[in-house]
């Protein structure tokens, strides 16, 4: 009796971990890391326009002359310059608008009864998996294809 009273302790702390082990024990993995928003893009299309770079540099001229002294060391200098480029450079000549267009939509004409036949003939090849539907679906899909990319 006590031989198997001895056993069974000895098989509960082999299996099972103390509370010093689960806290040692490492946390698990993340699984998801959202890459955080960057600042926004400044609109770089003006560059070549003289009234724009101008005033931009004005502007520049008069941040930074303000700022001047206050950072001691040089890493410090150059986060007050990086800083004030980026704000005067958004205050001027603006952030980059996105210009990307729905290309679905633009051609939807051409594409719609393309996506349509490759739609049906995958519901076909659900439905009914027989030699005849892969063939089919495989058609649509290349004929799909062919439609978006032209």
């Amino acid at each position: 009796m006590q031989h198997q009273r001895a056993c069974t302790a000895l098989i509960e702390t082999r299996t099972k971990p103390s509370s010093a082990q689960r806290s040692a024990s490492p946390p698990p993995p993340k699984l998801h890391r959202s890459k955080p928003k960057g600042h926004p893009h400044i609109n770089a299309s003006h560059a070549s326009d003289a009234l724009k770079t101008r005033e931009l540099l004005g502007a520049l001229r008069a941040s930074l002359d303000r700022g001047r002294g206050k950072a001691t060391n040089t890493n410090a200098k150059w986060e007050q310059v990086c800083s004030v480029l980026y704000q005067v450079g958004l205050e001027v000549v603006g952030r980059k608008e996105k210009t990307n267009t729905d290309w679905f939509e633009a051609n939807r004409q051409e594409m719609e009864p393309a996506v349509e036949a490759k739609r049906k003939a995958r519901l076909g090849y659900t439905n009914n998996p027989c030699q005849a539907t892969p063939d089919a679906l495989r058609e649509a899909r290349i004929k799909c294809q062919q439609t978006l990319c032209q």
